[in-house]
């Protein structure tokens, strides 16, 4: 079995990447979501993401393929999404 070096990164820059974000379903979800990827100049296109409804339809998740190119900038969406309150979770 190869042995693993923590020097290496974990992740090969640029790449596609997923986020999950998941809250409310509400209108305001869908405009934290557009300006925190605008903010990242990041295209909120439909193609690049996928849309999951709680059964009971309170909770919405959106999977975002994005395409970053550093661990800075992917560390800094992280940041925006988990900062902002329309978010229960970011993954």
């Amino acid at each position: 079995m190869k042995k693993i070096d923590r020097s290496d990164p974990l992740i090969t820059f640029p790449c596609h990447f997923p986020i999950k974000v998941i809250g409310d379903d509400v209108q305001d979800f869908y405009h934290a979501t557009e300006s925190i990827l605008n903010k990242h100049n990041q295209k909120f296109h439909p193609e690049n993401l996928k849309k999951n409804s709680s059964q009971k339809g309170n909770y919405i998740a959106l999977t975002i393929n994005l395409k970053v190119d550093s661990q800075k900038q992917l560390d800094a969406i992280y940041k925006d999404f988990s900062g902002n309150d329309h978010f229960k979770f970011v993954l």
